[in-house]
This record gives structure tokens, C-alpha cells and sequence, in this order.
């Protein structure tokens, strides 16, 4: 049976924004069955009429609300927060109601708009003329002499630093961008001009010199004096930083630290060219390092091997599970010891000679290691050492100044060559307008293969991507574009290399460069979870650093091998404890992936499973669903090469909030009597649960049945 005919006046009834309280917190859902009430007695031929309808509509509330705006009184940063908030609204309506390709070009248009008025307000009410005003004494109230300079330039810092945060909550988005930018270009040159008044570099020059006559007369003996004598010496040396951080302008002091930083560079260099035994002192800790690892491969990998019950009954692969998993755990002993080693080398070398020894180090570390994997029969890496090389890099090794400026000058082209070896149409449902002048910890969803060549694609610029997956750097060698598009690595199973990886993330926005999390740390693999909760990385960096996170989410339509891509609004979470900061995360990543999922997904009744050479409904399945999940859960994952079983380091580690059977146990030991006799049969309910979960266990279900996968992928 067809659709019913409906009358023009059905449609011209439709007013959401009459017949729904925007202010209730739950206006989206209201507005969905509000929605689904005039689309469920559509004809094909009314939808063109009734999308026109959704657009107009949304259109002439956001007219209201821009003129109930542009005739309220004053302007300030609250007021500003409330007119955004409410067309926060009419831009969430736009993207739940109408199409998808419509909704970029529609929510541009509104940001002009509401731009357009901010900017007519703020010229009726004087606030550009006014500023300027405010600029003009605040340069000239400033004047400081030698004695009171460091308060003075301090003072006028904070100054530059409250107007900034002015334009960014009071000027339109594009107008903010030009005025921060004129306003750092002005303060930087009015510092530079007291600089040079007051011989403030003369003085800091002064202060570094003698530092470093301080430091020739030390005794030094042997390599451990030297390591101390150097450490002091480097220790000096950051406060004299930041000394000229807190004096200087921002581009006159990156000048000055690398003048400085060049002649410590020579000092350090002339000194340890000086010290014969440093050389030999290296040597023999290498040497110890590479034995070391030989001898746990070697021996100790096989001891435990040969402890192993029914291990030599194995099939190969079962032992080369069990092999890979034992080796990686040595591997990262030895790759620690290696990174310690090359941070010594840091320390006592200038950082030119000591980059160079660094990078022979962890080549030589590489070979080494991969000779012992194929003594023991393990498959070694395939991918060439420039993009490997990842895996060993260090804080001063993994990205540059000059680095990042190539990135960002290819990266447009790049992104145009990545869109079209894409195999599934990407569609931008919302941006967001960012400030150029400004760095961003972008957070994602990630649920599917092309999600993370999608978020390259679509985001405004040159980002760093956090990449956790070991086995793809080592050996898909598509890997060569997130090389070019500038990608750093973490093993999520060692914690010294995450906490390295929250270093790195900071060093990123210190290099002026933004960098995506991707938070869930993998694929989200469970039925009963949108989004897991969030590695704390994006939350600290973001508190440390004073910059906001950029919510995004993708969903894979694949009855139409469509991607469709949203960027939510920036979130400011600094202020919140890191707890309630990850759970907003949390919950702002799964709400843009549920409207996603309401939008766009095809009715799970309608879904046609096919299963060999046969055909099911969803709900007519033979077989357990849970497994038929984790059945698609690993032939996605199989979409990419793998050589070695990847559940544990992909999955395993993620931070979740879900009890297990040990808390349940430990809850019920602490019980009284009385209370566990009460309480029986409520207990009994978690513990089946649990059980339950550990049946259908994505981790296990994965590495359990890692043969399989891989011989599925092969016949693709």
C-alpha cells in the first residue's frame, strides 16, 4: 500500500518552532517525532515541497532570533553566549531535518548571518571606536624603565592577552581573527622597541655568560661528573629562558632562545669533544642494551616457551600468537632502554651532533631487533624505515618546525589526492568556524576504515594524527600519507610511551600546530556502548596548554557507501576536573554519532545479512547475534593488513567505568552477614551480566579467532 495523499495545507502546517519549546532539554527528541508525524504521510512527490518547507521555516526563526538580538540593549559577552546558544538550536534543527548535502552550504550561510549581525551591533553601539580608543592608552600608559620593567612588561602582557580573549567572545569570528592578529603584530613591536630602549637583551646576555663561566671552572672526572656538570648547566640555562619568555616579545624571544641556544650548543659540544672516555662510557651501555635483548629472545623467550603446558602441541599459528605476544613484551624493555640511552646522548651532545647519533642508534636498534625476529621465526616489518622510524622517535625527533611547514604546505593537494582514493563518498554535514590564529585538540569517533582518511579530508588544517595501531606502521604501506600528512605514535601498552605521547601532544601546540585523538583509542567495539570513555590525553593537554577541544563524529552508511562527517562547537573544558571533562567528551561524541545514527541509518528490519551463499533478515538470523556482531566487528578490521593478532594493543587498554567480576567479589567480601543474606538475590543479577559479557569478550572473540580473519581477508 502507497503512501497517503496529503493536501498543501498538511504541509504548510508544519511550525516546529510554535509547536516545540526550544528551552526544553529535550527539544531534539520533540522536534524528531514532531518531525516523523508530517514525514510519514509524505508522497515522493510532497518530500521536494516539504524540504523547501523545513528550510523556510528554519530560516524565518533564525530571522527572529537575529532581530530580537540586533533590538536588545548593549553588547556584551553574555549576551553574545545567549544569541549563540539560540542559534545553536536552529543549526541542530538543520541538521536533523533537512539533507545532508544541503546542510554545509546552510549552516555557512547562518554563520554569515549571525556574524553580519554581531558586527551591525557592535557598530551601532560603538564597540570597534571604543577599542580602538582602549588600544591607544593602553600603548601609551605603558613606559617602563629598567627598574620596574619585569612588573611593567608583565602587567602589559596580561593586558594583551584579557583584549584577546575580548575579540574572541565579543567580535565576529572573522573580524576576531584580524584584530588578534593586528594586536600581537602591535604588542610584539612595542615590546621590541622597550627591549631595545633598555638594553634588556644586553643584560640577558650578561646573565647567559656568566652562567657559562660559572660552569667552565667545575671539576669534571669521569662520564657520571659530566652528566651532572651538563645537567646543572642545561638546568641554568631554562630559567634564562624563561626570563626571556616573561621580557621579550613572542617573535623576539624565539629569536634570542635560538641565538643562546646555539652558542650552549657550542660550549656543551666543545667540552664533550674534550672527554675521550664519554665515547667508551657509550659503547659499553649500548652494548649491554643490545645484549641484553639478545639474551631475553634468545633464552628467556624460549624458557618461558618451553614452560608453556601443551605448547609443542600447538598448531604454528597458535605458537606464533603466543611467540609474538611474549617477544613484543621484551621488545618494549629494550626500546626503553634504547629511548633512555638516546636521552642521554641528548643531554650531553649539542642537539645537531646529538640528532645524528640519536637517528644511528635507533636504525641500528631496528636491524638488531628485527634479526632476532626472524631468528625466532616471526615475520619482520615490511614498510621502509621513514615511516618506522616513528615508532622510535623521541620528543626531539618526531616533528619540527620545518617539518610541520612542509606539511602544511602540501597539505592541501595531499588531501585532494587521499579524497579520491577513497572508496565511499564523503559527505560534510557541519563545520565549524575555528580561528586560524588559534591551535585545537581535535577529538573523534572511530568506527570504521575510511573514518580516519575521512577526518584528514575534511578537517580546515595541517593536523598531526595520534596513531596506536604498531602492526599498520610497521607494515601497511598506505601509512606513507599519514607520513606525509604528519602522524605521531604511541604503544598504549607501555605506559612511559603514553606518557611520552602527552609530551608530544603539548609539544605539537607549542610548535604552533593542532593534533587529533582520536579518545576511544580504537574502533568501538561494543554493542552497548556509542562511545567508551576518553584516554585522558586530549583532557591534559587541553588544561595545560589553555585550548579548546573540537568534538567531530563520522557515520558509514554502507547500503549507500556513503561517510558523512560533523564538527561539533568547540568545548572548554579547563576548568573541570579531568573525571567530568572526559565523560563530556564522552557524551558530546556519542550524541553527534547518535543523531548521525537517527538520520541516517537504514531501519534494522530492513537490513539484509548475507551469510555465504545465503540471504537472512537481521532478525531471522540462525545463529547467535552477538557473535554475528563480532563477526562484522572483525572482517572491518580486516578491511587492513595485519600480521600478528592486534585485539589486546587495539582494544584492551581502553579506560572504561564498567564493573567486573573482581569488584562484584570484592563487594560481596565486605559484606555482613545479615546483608549478604539480604541482598542474595540482587547480587546474583550482576554476576550472570558479567558472565554474560565475558561470553561475547571483542578482545578474546578477536585474537581467538585471528586464523579466521585472515583467511577471509585473503579471499577478497
Amino acid at each position: 500500500m502507497g503512501k497517503k495523499i496529503i493536501s498543501k495545507n498538511f504541509v504548510d502546517d508544519y511550525n516546529p518552532y510554535i509547536n516545540i519549546d526550544l528551552s526544553s532539554k529535550f527539544f531534539e527528541d520533540e522536534f524528531m517525532e514532531y518531525l516523523n508525524q508530517f514525514k510519514d504521510e509524505l508522497t515522493d512527490e510532497e518530500e521536494k515541497a516539504f524540504v523547501k518547507k523545513i528550510i523556510l521555516e528554519n530560516d524565518r526563526k533564525l530571522s527572529t532570533i537575529i532581530n530580537d538580538y540586533l533590538v536588545s540593549d548593549g553588547v556584551n559577552a553574555n549576551k553574545i553566549k545567549e544569541f549563540i546558544i539560540e542559534v545553536r538550536k536552529i543549526k541542530d534543527i538543520i541538521l536533523l531535518s533537512e539533507p545532508a548535502l544541503v546542510t554545509k552550504r546552510h549552516i555557512r550561510e547562518v554563520d554569515k548571518q549571525v556574524n553580519k549581525a554581531i558586527d551591525d551591533k557592535n557598530k551601532k553601539f560603538n564597540i570597534y571606536a571604543e577599542d580602538e580608543n582602549y588600544l591607544k592608552e593602553l600603548f601609551l600608559q605603558f613606559s617602563p624603565n629598567i627598574d620596574s620593567y619585569d612588573e611593567d612588561i608583565l602587567a602589559f602582557k596580561s593586558k594583551i592577552k584579557e583584549r584577546i580573549e575580548y575579540y574572541r567572545n565579543i567580535f565576529p569570528s572573522e573580524k576576531a581573527s584580524k584584530k588578534i592578529r593586528q594586536i600581537i603584530k602591535k604588542s610584539d613591536a612595542f615590546i621590541d622597541e622597550m627591549v631595545k630602549n633598555l638594553d634588556i637583551e644586553k643584560s640577558i646576555e650578561i646573565e647567559f655568560f656568566e652562567l657559562l663561566l660559572r660552569h667552565i671552572g667545575m671539576d669534571i672526572n669521569d662520564s657520571s661528573s659530566y652528566d651532572a656538570w651538563v645537567s646543572s648547566l642545561r638546568n641554568d640555562f631554562e630559567n634564562i629562558k624563561n626570563e626571556i619568555t616573561d621580557k621579550c616579545s613572542i617573535s623576539g624571544a624565539k629569536k634570542l632562545i635560538q641565538t643562546f641556544s646555539t652558542w650552549l650548543d657550542e660550549f656543551i659540544q666543545n667540552k664533550a669533544d674534550s672527554l675521550d672516555y664519554l665515547k667508551e662510557n657509550e659503547d659499553i651501555l649500548l652494548n649491554n642494551i643490545f645484549n641484553n635483548f639478545e639474551e631475553s629472545i634468545l633464552v628467556k623467550l624460549n624458557d618461558q616457551l618451553n614452560s608453556i603446558d601443551n605448547y609443542f602441541y600447538m598448531n604454528v599459528s597458535e605458537q606464533q600468537v603466543i611467540k609474538r605476544r611474549m617477544y613484543d613484551e621484551f621488545f618494549r624493555m629494550f626500546k626503553r632502554d634504547v629511548r633512555n640511552f638516546n636521552s642521554m646522548i641528548r643531554l650531553r651532545y649539542s642537539s645537531k651532533v646529538a640528532s645524528k647519533y640519536v637517528d644511528k642508534v635507533n636504525i641500528k636498534a631496528d636491524k638488531f631487533a628485527n634479526s632476532l625476529i626472524e631468528k625466532i621465526g616471526l615475520p619482520i616489518p615490511k614498510n621502509p624505515w621513514f615511516i618506522r622510524k616513528y615508532l622510535w622517535a623521541d620528543l626531539d625527533n618526531f616533528a619540527s618546525e620545518k617539518g610541520i611547514a612542509f606539511r602544511k604546505s602540501i597539505n592541501y593537494f595531499l588531501k585532494k589526492i587521499v579524497k579520491l582514493a577513497m572508496k565511499n563518498q564523503l559527505i560534510i554535514e557541519e563545520e565549524q568556524q575555528l580561528d586560524p590564529t588559534q591551535q585545537y585538540v581535535f577529538v573523534s569517533t572511530h568506527y570504521f576504515t575510511e573514518d580516519v582518511i575521512g577526518t584528514f579530508v575534511s578537517i580546515d588544517r595541517q593536523v598531526y594524527m595520534l596513531m596506536g595501531t604498531t602492526d599498520q606502521i610497521e607494515n601497511n604501506f598506505l601509512m606513507v600519507a599519514a607520513a606525509l600528512l604528519g602522524f605521531f605514535h604511541v604503544d598504549r601498552l607501555d605506559s612511559k610511551d603514553r606518557t611520552l605521547c602527552f609530551e608530544k601532544q603539548n609539544k605539537l601546540i607549542d610548535l604552533s600546530t593542532s593534533f587529533i585523538n582520536y579518545v576511544g583509542g580504537s574502533w568501538e567495539n561494543s554493542e552497548n556502548e556509542l562511545q567508551p570513555l576518553s584516554f585522558s590525553g586530549p583532557v591534559r593537554t587541553s588544561k595545560q596548554k589553555g585550548v579548546l577541544i573540537v568534538p567531530r563524529a563520522a557515520y558509514f552508511v554502507k547500503e549507500e557507501k556513503k561517510i558523512y562527517v560533523r564538527t561539533g562547537q568547540p568545548l572548554d573544558l579547563k576548568d573541570l576536573s579531568e573525571d567530568d571533562a572526559n565523560e563530556i567528551i564522552r557524551d558530546t561524541l556519542a550524541s553527534m554519532h547518535y543523531k548521525q545514527i537517527c538520520k541516517h541509518s537504514y531501519p534494522i528490519n530492513d537490513i539484509v545479512i548475507k551469510d555465504g551463499d545465503k540471504e537472512f533478515q537481521t532478525h531471522d538470523l540462525p545463529y547467535d547475534q552477538h557473535t554475528y556482531y563480532m563477526d562484522q566487528i572483525g572482517k572491518e578490521y580486516w578491511n587492513q593488513p595485519w600480521t600478528r593478532p592486534f585485539a589486546v594493543e587495539e582494544i584492551g587498554v581502553r579506560k572504561r567505568k564498567i564493573t567486573t567480576l573482581e569488584d562484584v567479589y570484592d563487594f560481596i567480601d565486605k559484606l555482613p552477614r545479615e546483608k549478604l543474606i539480604e541482598l542474595s538475590s540482587i547480587i546474583c543479577d550482576p554476576l550472570k551480566r558479567i558472565d554474560e559479557d565475558n561470553r561475547y569478550n571483542i578482545v578474546k572473540y578477536l585474537d581467538n579467532n585471528y586464523e579466521k580473519f585472515k583467511k577471509l581477508s585473503r579471499k577478497k
